[in-house]
């Protein structure tokens, strides 16, 4: 089977999830697994992802089509040198997009008799890098904003708070070699484990033994070293 790297991070993101609920130990359905509050549910998710750039997990299964041969060291450069490409820029319009979505969902008076590019203009206004913000697209785009009365609406925050969350996860996963029985197995036992049995900070300070920092997904981002 033929994957895009996008491809491989969307496999390895849904089998968080399924790690998630197939791990539970919570009998209460309304509880267990990613019955959990909706910025603590995509963190197992984004965690998984964090797999599919290292060379080591990468070399154990991507394969040529044809001659079986591994992943080569210069795609490998390649993939790692393009988290580099405007990370900064990328986050900039991350935290747009939930500035957006709780505009719109916690006054939605304010922008209902306008365009949707003047919501863009007005929520961008107070961000420096958009403070010229003129042009369409930004909430035309936000397909998660919107998609469900019960989904992301107003929670596209959690994104990004989960990632804060599950690099600074990673990251002790790294100190201990990458792929460690034992961190893993704290992993399950404090967070895949829980559900919404145990409240989600506290359980990821039973697994980091810490309250969570940025510095993690700051580093991820190339944004701080």
């Amino acid at each position: 089977m033929i994957l895009s790297h996008r491809e491989v991070r969307t496999l390895f993101h849904e089998f968080g999830h399924l790690l998630h609920l197939m791990f539970t130990r919570v009998s209460i359905p309304s509880l267990a697994g990613t019955s959990v509050p909706r910025d603590f549910v995509e963190v197992p998710s984004q965690f998984m992802e964090n797999w599919c750039w290292r060379p080591d997990v990468l070399k154990s299964f991507a394969r040529h089509e044809r001659t079986g041969l591994p992943i080569p060291e210069e795609m490998l450069n390649s993939l790692d040198a393009s988290r580099g490409n405007t990370p900064a820029l990328t986050l900039a319009g991350q935290l747009l997009y939930a500035k957006m979505d709780l505009a719109v969902h916690s006054e939605p008076e304010r922008f209902s008799a306008g365009s949707l590019d003047d919501v863009d203009s007005a929520v961008a206004g107070d961000m420096d890098y958009f403070k010229d913000f003129k042009r369409a697209g930004k909430l035309r785009t936000a397909r998660h904003l919107f998609s469900s009365p019960a989904g992301y609406a107003s929670f596209y925050f959690s994104y990004q708070w989960a990632e804060v969350l599950d690099k600074d996860i990673f990251e002790a996963f790294e100190r201990a070699g990458g792929q460690d029985r034992e961190t893993a197995g704290k992993f399950r036992k404090t967070i895949l484990e829980k559900g919404y049995a145990v409240p989600p900070m506290r359980q990821f300070m039973d697994f980091m033994g810490r309250k969570p920092r940025m510095d993690a997904m700051l580093r991820k981002r190339r944004l701080a070293f």
